[in-house]
């Protein structure tokens, strides 16, 4: 496999990017200029140049669903005030453990959570 001019120029975007990193400067732009010159000389076509950009998004989206997912219940649990009373703050459940044998017998020996009948 030989070394193309897309090649070139996706070390060429990479540079630039992390220099941009470097001085603290905005990336979006170059990184979208970036995406539509190497899918445009790649293909040869601008068009292809275009639709990269949108598929890219598509891409990093679906990736990054997963984890949007995640941090988005953990901050509503977090704003929700659940931890201040549970856990977090010692509250009213944690006196005399009735919060570890409220957990642990609705876990553990109820019989109709969790598939046991």
């Amino acid at each position: 496999m030989e070394l193309t001019i897309s090649h070139l120029l996706y070390g060429l975007f990479t540079l630039l990017i992390i220099m941009t990193m470097i001085f603290r400067k905005g990336v979006v732009l170059l990184t979208l200029l970036g995406t539509f010159v190497i899918a445009w000389v790649y293909k040869g076509d601008i068009i292809s140049g275009f639709t990269s950009i949108f598929n890219a998004n598509l891409v990093a989206a679906q990736e990054l669903f997963s984890i949007f997912l995640i941090i988005t219940f953990m901050l509503a649990l977090l704003h929700s005030g659940f931890y201040d009373w549970t856990w977090g703050g010692g509250g009213w459940i944690m006196e005399n453990n009735f919060g570890f044998m409220f957990i642990h017998c609705s876990i553990d020996h109820c019989p109709i959570s969790f598939g046991k009948i």
